[in-house]
């Protein structure tokens, strides 16, 4: 489904109304990603070199510099993605998600896992914007967003036809 400018203007401004104003938004927004990705596939984890050794219900885990660190880090890229995604800035985006893609597939992450990120982007989404206010124009604008984001960073690594990454060990 094409980008338009109307979708691309309901996910900035829900982003600066919902998330933005949101105490330390990165880490928040972050770890209630990644704790909707784990819960939601348990094996996605084992991508993490940092989260193996500790329960997915740790304190530990979601308070380590390493994790933190990371969720951030995804935040910040959504974030960036978030503010491009429109059509004059296009090309500077895909270039920047296909780059992402590369990196991703080298770290043993498969095609599908992409889908389950995608699912724990939406209801994050769904939570922080609420249920009065994602639907319509909104849910449809961020599904775009996010299934636009996630086909990019797929152009950007090379997967066989099982969905693994060209090179990856089997």
């Amino acid at each position: 489904m094409p980008i338009s400018t109307e979708q691309a203007k309901i996910v900035h401004d829900t982003w600066k109304k919902y998330v933005i104003p949101m105490p330390d938004y990165h880490k928040v927004m972050g770890v209630w990603l990644f704790q909707n990705l784990f819960d939601m596939d348990p094996q996605v984890k084992k991508l993490f070199h940092f989260a193996k050794d500790h329960e997915m219900t740790s304190d530990e885990l979601w308070h380590s510099h390493r994790m933190v660190s990371h969720v951030k880090n995804v935040i910040s890229e959504i974030e960036m993605a978030v503010e491009m995604f429109e059509p004059a800035q296009q090309q500077a985006l895909i270039d920047n998600l296909r780059d992402l893609g590369k990196r991703h597939v080298a770290r043993g992450v498969l095609q599908s896992n992409y889908d389950t990120f995608g699912d724990a982007l939406l209801k994050l989404m769904a939570s922080v914007i609420g249920a009065q206010n994602f639907h319509g124009d909104v849910k449809t604008s961020w599904e775009v967003f996010v299934k636009h984001v996630l086909d990019v960073i797929m152009e950007g690594a090379e997967y066989d036809s099982l969905g693994r990454g060209v090179g990856m060990a089997m």
